[in-house]
C-alpha cells in the first residue's frame, strides 16, 4: 500500500517548491509560475516486486496553488510528479538508485493534452517533462510539471462521494438540475473518447449511452445498503434511491 511519507519536504525539491519560488515551464510556450502554497500530496511508493508485477511506477505527487509571474491576477493549479526510489532502497547509493530511472507520462497530463480544445476540461497552461539531476532521489528519474487553469464553480463532493455541498446545501430541485447537467455533459464528452480529468488514476471512457449506475458511482444519489446496483445482474430497481 502507498505510504504517507512526504518526498517534497527534503532535498533540492523542497527548496524549489517553497512558497515564493518560481517555476519556468517551456511547453506549449514559455511561462513562469510563482508558487503560493501546497494543497496536498500523494505518495505511491512501491517495492520493485510490485512495480514489475503490476507494470506501475513508484512516484509521489504534490499539488500547489500558483500565479503567473508576469500576471499575478492569473491564478492556477500546479501538480508535480516525481519518481521516488523503490520501497526499502532509499538509502542505496546514487548509482544504484539511478538504475531505477524510467519514463512516465501521467494520465492527467495526457488527458489535458487530449482535451486542450474541449469546453469540458480546464485549459493546460504549461508543462514540462524533465529528469531529476545527478543528486536527485532517483537520478535521471522523471520529474513532470503541469499547470492548469482554475475553473469557476464549487466542488460538490469529494473522492469519497460524501457530497458535502450537494447533499447539505442544495435542495431537491437544485440536485435534479445537477444530475441533469451531469448526464447531458457526460454523454457529450464520451463521444470524444476522452479521459476524465481531475482524478490522477482515471483513464479513458469509451463512447457509450448514459448508465443509471453512474449516479451512485459519483455520489449523486444515495442507495440503501441492500442495493445491488454495482452487480452485473442488477435488476434496475431505483425505487428506494434517495434523490
Amino acid at each position: 500500500m502507498p505510504s504517507q511519507q512526504s518526498w517534497f519536504s527534503q532535498g533540492s525539491i523542497r527548496k524549489a517548491l517553497k512558497p515564493g519560488k518560481s517555476i519556468a515551464l517551456t511547453k506549449p510556450e514559455p511561462t513562469e509560475w510563482k508558487i503560493l502554497e501546497a494543497i496536498d500530496e500523494h505518495n505511491f511508493q512501491f517495492s520493485e516486486e510490485i512495480v514489475q508485477r503490476d507494470s506501475c511506477v513508484s512516484y509521489a505527487s504534490i499539488k500547489l496553488s500558483c500565479i503567473e509571474a508576469s500576471n499575478p491576477s492569473k491564478r492556477a493549479i500546479m501538480r508535480v510528479y516525481m519518481q521516488v526510489p523503490y520501497d526499502n532502497t532509499e538509502l542505496e547509493d546514487l548509482p544504484t538508485r539511478a538504475q531505477q530511472a524510467t519514463t512516465f507520462r501521467p494520465k492527467e497530463l495526457t488527458a489535458l493534452l487530449t482535451l486542450r480544445t474541449s469546453a469540458y476540461a480546464p485549459s493546460l497552461l504549461g508543462y514540462d517533462e524533465c529528469r531529476q539531476g545527478t543528486t536527485g532521489l532517483v537520478p535521471g528519474g522523471f520529474l513532470t510539471f503541469l499547470v492548469w487553469e482554475i475553473v469557476p464553480g464549487l466542488c460538490l463532493g469529494d473522492q469519497y462521494r460524501e457530497g458535502t455541498i450537494f447533499w447539505h446545501r442544495l435542495n431537491r430541485e437544485e440536485r435534479d438540475m445537477v444530475r441533469e447537467a451531469f448526464q447531458k455533459t457526460l454523454v457529450e464528452i464520451t463521444k470524444m473518447d476522452p479521459f476524465l480529468v481531475g482524478f490522477r488514476d482515471w483513464g479513458k471512457v469509451p463512447p457509450q449511452a448514459f448508465k443509471t449506475t453512474w449516479l451512485p458511482l459519483v455520489g449523486l444519489v444515495k442507495t440503501p445498503a441492500s442495493s445491488r446496483w454495482s452487480d452485473h445482474d442488477w435488476n434496475g430497481d431505483t425505487s428506494r434511491w434517495e434523490l
